[in-house]
């Protein structure tokens, strides 16, 4: 159902596409750590792949203020009787463009809030598809920076996760730290501005 209405929201924003001033579309990757992880530790998971979530987005707003809407997953983790696992990141946020949306060096702060998800990977395998099997809500705040050149823009930043309520689900499933602890998301990636 979640699912359905996240779709049906990115639908939405990119049906009143012409109406927004500014708009944006890509695809990141971002990696969840400790707040104490070294800058060490945080490359060697990015090298390995491990814990890596591949995502894209859609933003709409004006110059200075955009809205967006964001959908990220995990590589397959190993599971429970030989099903594997996927980790899906959903996030709403708002952002402020400290000198606008489509500007050379585009420094920005955001705030949001998004749910981490857990579930099998693949539908088939799943005894209950529209439940995962454990949840979290979290908030989130930071900024970045981005770089734009013509309608490409390459960016990268930083949000602090805070855990938002209890874990739902879990019944004896493993839990990342992420989904109980204050938590670093640093993602790269680059947009199409319009």
């Amino acid at each position: 159902m979640k699912k359905n209405m996240i779709l049906a929201l990115l639908v939405a924003m990119l049906a009143i596409m012409p109406a927004a001033a500014e708009f944006g579309l890509g695809g990141s990757l971002s990696g969840l750590y400790s707040p104490a992880a070294t800058m060490e530790e945080m490359l060697a998971r990015l090298l390995s792949g491990d814990g890596i979530f591949h995502g894209m987005f859609v933003e709409i707003g004006g110059k200075y203020t955009t809205f967006g809407a964001s959908f990220a997953w995990s590589n397959l983790l190993p599971g429970i009787g030989g099903n594997p696992f996927r980790d899906a990141d959903r996030m709403m946020y708002i952002q402020g463009h400290l000198v606008g949306y489509k500007a050379m060096l585009d420094p920005f702060i955001e705030v949001g809030f998004g749910r981490l998800t857990r579930d099998y990977a693949n539908y088939i395998d799943d005894p209950d598809p529209f439940q995962p099997l454990t949840a979290t809500r979290y908030l989130a705040g930071g900024g970045g920076l981005g770089l734009t050149a013509g309608r490409l823009n390459i960016f990268t930043k930083i949000l602090y996760l805070v855990p938002a309520g209890q874990v739902t689900g879990w019944n004896g499933y493993p839990l990342e730290p992420y989904m109980t602890a204050p938590t670093l998301k640093v993602l790269a990636g680059a947009k199409l501005v319009f």
